[in-house]
């Protein structure tokens, strides 16, 4: 795209500092259910962040790309708004250039060989089949992520990486199911035998539940059970330090 034209219109503008983000995110979602291949979908979306500083103001918005106004428009609209914004309080300049790691190398699969991702799904119905399931179920997710970010400081880095993870639900009746997961950065990165077996043996563990009786008792978690209640505790913290006071 074309970040550096609009370098120069920010440029031109007066801004004291900027950063620009562009993400170009593919992603691939395999769905499967009654241990069969249901659903294949692909979206291929991009989007432009954008963070402009003057006289120590602050405004950033983030837009799909291509973009629907002109660079002119939205840059305006940033300076509009930054006169009615007052300085913040915690400013704080860009950094620098540093000494960055160079980033390891991605899975090229997951955008030149996607059918790869449908052959992991067919291993992993057939496992759990395998490992007594009766039925099987769950969602493959493939993403390769391109970025580049630029600074008014210097910076000027670019990116690309991948990421995979399948959540695979086993059925042994309507009352007895097991639920596994596993991701990584690389196809080659999901264990099949190890997603598919764990699914399987909660929900043969699930068959023979038995009613308990009222009392205090030890709990072990999951790590997926564990995953989630955090991720609930860290959204309702975020919702309690971010609503407003009066």
């Amino acid at each position: 795209m074309g970040l550096d034209r609009l370098v120069e219109k920010i440029s031109a503008k007066g801004f004291d500092g900027y950063a620009l983000i562009f993400i170009r995110k593919l992603s691939n979602h395999v769905r499967f259910a009654v241990n069969k291949i249901s659903i294949t979908n692909t979206w291929d979306d991009a989007t432009l962040h954008i963070l402009l500083e003057k006289e120590k103001k602050v405004y950033i918005t983030s837009l799909p790309y291509p973009l629907e106004e002109s660079e002119d428009t939205i840059l305006e609209r940033a300076l509009a708004a930054l006169k009615n914004i007052p300085p913040r309080e915690d400013y704080s300049p860009l950094p620098e250039p540093g000494n960055y790691p160079k980033h390891p190398e991605f899975d090229k699969n997951v955008v030149e060989n996607p059918e790869k991702l449908n052959e992991i799904v067919e291993e992993v119905i057939d496992k759990t089949l395998s490992y007594g399931a009766k039925r099987v179920a769950g969602s493959l997710y493939a993403n390769y992520i391109r970025g580049r970010l630029i600074t008014s400081t210097g910076v000027d880095l670019e990116v690309e990486d991948t990421n995979v993870y399948i959540d695979v639900r086993a059925f042994i009746d309507k009352q007895a199911t097991g639920h596994s997961s596993i991701a990584g950065r690389f196809i080659a990165d999901i264990d099949v035998d190890y997603v598919s077996e764990k699914a399987a043996y909660f929900a043969k563990l699930s068959a023979n539940a038995k009613k308990g009786e009222p009392g205090e008792y030890k709990t072990l978690l999951t790590p997926d059970a564990v995953a989630s209640l955090f991720n609930t505790v860290g959204a309702v913290s975020y919702t309690h330090l971010t609503l407003p006071t009066n």
